[in-house]
């Protein structure tokens, strides 16, 4: 898992190096099968930090696939969704290896919801990465791929999911996804609607808030 590495791709690139250097080294003698960006990949969503971190995930296509989910700096505090798109969808190896290999979209111009799936042994996961508050049609996508893979291990990666306190962020807490734009599902509406209904779901990671809980 990375979690939140926005200040790295903004002021320390050399650090984001460091880090993707172990996986490439690493990756396998470590027997890392998958890698899952918690988003806030990048802090001003500028097309600058997004060189930056292209650079570095390039280096892991053909290698050791990976899921990214955007963080609301990714988009929702700095200047729309489509920077993100514009730099990884259809045009990259994170698209076409590790994305539509393994899975698929929710949207097929998209990037930001997607399903990837592996095996580790015997064991078949289901990964789906959910957009920062993710809406309640993307929920439905999620809900169906679900039902769809009874006996996958599934986890949902996302941004924004739990408060400090290991509590779901709630329309009360603070940077909750609704709390930016009203039409997004916090925390707790991703529990109630989706999360709470599907008993293969062994695990979700999220980022966001600077705490570890």
């Amino acid at each position: 898992f990375l979690p939140d590495i926005q200040y790295m791709t903004q002021s320390y690139p050399a650090s984001l190096q460091i880090m993707i250097d172990y996986l490439v080294e690493k990756g396998k003698t470590k027997n890392i099968q998958y890698v899952l960006g918690l988003g806030d990949i990048t802090n001003s969503n500028s097309q600058k930090e997004w060189a930056t971190i292209l650079r570095q995930t390039n280096r892991l296509n053909g290698y050791l696939p990976y899921a990214l989910t955007p963080g609301n700096h990714d988009g929702i505090n700095s200047g729309g969704k489509e920077v993100l798109d514009s730099v990884y969808a259809k045009k990259t190896g994170y698209y076409y290896q590790s994305v539509e290999k393994n899975g698929g979209f929710f949207e097929k111009d998209s990037v930001r919801n997607t399903y990837h799936i592996f095996s580790v042994g015997e064991v078949d996961y289901l990964v789906i990465v959910l957009d920062f508050g993710a809406t309640d049609d993307i929920l439905t996508w999620a809900g169906e791929l679900l039902d769809s893979h009874p006996d996958h291990r599934a986890i949902i990666l996302t941004h924004g999911y739990l408060n400090a306190d290991g509590s779901t962020l709630d329309s009360n807490d603070y940077a909750s996804p609704d709390t930016y734009v009203r039409s997004l599902n916090s925390g707790e509406d991703i529990w109630q609607k989706l999360v709470s209904k599907h008993e293969n779901i062994a695990m979700i990671v999220s980022g966001h808030m600077h705490h570890d809980s």
